[in-house]
């Protein structure tokens, strides 16, 4: 994980970097809803732009019973208490770039790529199985969750610092995950059990459509 935003915040802080140039502008873009890209700032010179965004989402879920049970140590009934807690954040890097293909007056036709990655944080507290916490994150190493999308609109400039944007997009999801056990096989051959590796590896796609509208804003420079 420590790799992946490494790599994203390069290339955020020469993105951010490149807008010293005086013909260049600071982009800035918020859609609404839960997707990919929310919101998102980037560098646009001449026909591209390239943008970065990073998204948060944080959920959380916790459980308390209480009660008496008989202990059959004291012969006596006992009060007890079990706590289930649980927290999950997940990051969604994204790093993309839009060429603007044709122009007509204040309306401009473009494609666009994005890619992004996944990554979670986990953490689970039980009362009753200690050990859980540290299975969850061995489980979570071994899944990748990946993401991008491909798309292309319009944009519609009121002015050379805002614009409004609609787009057509189709979204790719590829999620991995691998796991390997140790077992032992009986060879009726020789009457002994033998060690064998056993490698799991399921994969999951899921290519939606959809349509999104944005508010993109321009700052410094001046648009070429």
């Amino acid at each position: 994980m420590n790799k992946v935003f490494f790599i994203y915040f390069t290339a955020v802080s020469l993105i951010l970097l490149s807008v010293g140039n005086t013909n260049a502008q600071f982009t800035f873009s918020v859609s609404p809803g839960l997707q990919i890209n929310c919101a998102g700032f980037g560098y646009h010179y001449g026909n591209f732009v390239t943008y970065a965004g990073l998204q948060l989402i944080n959920a959380s879920y916790s459980e308390e019973r209480t009660g008496e049970e008989y202990d059959y140590g004291t012969s006596v009934l006992t009060s007890y208490k079990n706590t289930y807690k649980t927290s999950e954040t997940l990051y969604v890097p994204s790093l993309g770039t839009k060429y603007y293909f044709k122009t007509s007056d204040n309306l401009k036709l473009y494609g666009d790529a994005l890619f992004t990655i996944f990554i979670t944080t986990y953490k689970i507290e039980d009362s009753n199985n200690p050990n859980e916490n540290k299975d969850i994150k061995d489980r979570i190493k071994k899944s990748f969750l990946y993401g991008g999308q491909l798309g292309f609109g319009t944009e519609y400039f009121f002015n050379i610092n805002f614009d409004i944007n609609n787009k057509f997009n189709i979204k790719l999801l590829l999620g991995i995950y691998e796991e390997k056990y140790q077992t032992q096989i009986y060879n009726p051959n020789t009457g002994n059990y033998e060690d064998s590796e056993i490698d799991y590896k399921y994969k999951l796609n899921v290519n939606p459509t959809y349509v999104k509208l944005s508010f993109n804003f321009y700052f410094n420079g001046s648009e070429e």
